[in-house]
């Protein structure tokens, strides 16, 4: 009876032992092994606010044509390609490398720091997108309008929800026409949610400064 003890405390031994070995030999990384996730980075109020008036900011230089959009070579639209004068006119102009963009990879890698990359790469694929680049020269939309367009001056912000990596903003600021005069160049208040996804704006107002989804409230 010992003797079959004894054989059978033997067989669970190198059982065991041949467990060991074979865990030791995995390569790490398997399903096997215990994953630990990192935590979700939680963004405040504050940055994402920032972000918002960054993105904001950086297309109302466009529009108003201030800030790295002072660098333009008016007479651009006289060299540009015949298709791209059929298709936008000649209102698009070339954007001088003062300005800190040489291509379409330096603009999108700027909208990065703001949106997400799917928000960029859909704004710059658009069939009038702001951008475009050809034989090697950036062009910029010239165009302009009395449209009404943000006022990032003093906007607010109210975290609504955030939940993983995503998060949604809801952010209030003046809307209107600057040109019309001060007592009537911003006659509304805007209210719009922003959504980010990682600290990125994956749903955000572009260029144009409008959307669908904004609500619009008479100030008193």
């Amino acid at each position: 009876m010992r003797k079959v003890i004894h054989k059978i405390y033997i067989a669970l031994l190198a059982a065991f032992l041949m467990a060991g070995l074979g865990a030791c030999d995995r390569e790490p990384g398997t399903t096997d092994d215990y994953m630990v996730s990192e935590p979700v980075r939680l963004w405040t109020i504050e940055e994402l606010g920032e972000t918002i008036v960054a993105a904001g900011t950086f297309w109302e230089d466009w529009w108003q044509l201030s800030g790295r959009f002072t660098h333009i070579d008016w007479d651009g639209s006289i060299n540009m390609p015949e298709h791209l004068v059929e298709e936008r006119g000649l209102g698009m102009f070339a954007l001088l490398s003062t300005s800190g963009f040489e291509s379409i990879d330096d603009i999108r890698n700027h909208l990065l720091q703001y949106y997400t990359e799917a928000w960029a790469d859909a704004e710059l694929s658009r069939d009038f997108a702001i951008f475009v680049e050809y034989d090697d020269v950036l062009y910029v939309d010239g165009t302009r309008a009395g449209f009404a367009r943000p006022n990032w001056n003093n906007a607010t912000h109210v975290l609504v929800e955030q939940e993983g990596s995503r998060a949604v903003v809801e952010t209030t600021f003046l809307h209107g026409a600057w040109h019309r005069g001060y007592e009537y160049a911003y006659p509304v208040r805007a209210i719009y949610r922003f959504t980010f996804i990682d600290g990125k704006i994956d749903a955000g107002l572009g260029p144009w400064g409008h959307s669908e989804d904004i609500v619009f409230e008479a100030l008193p």
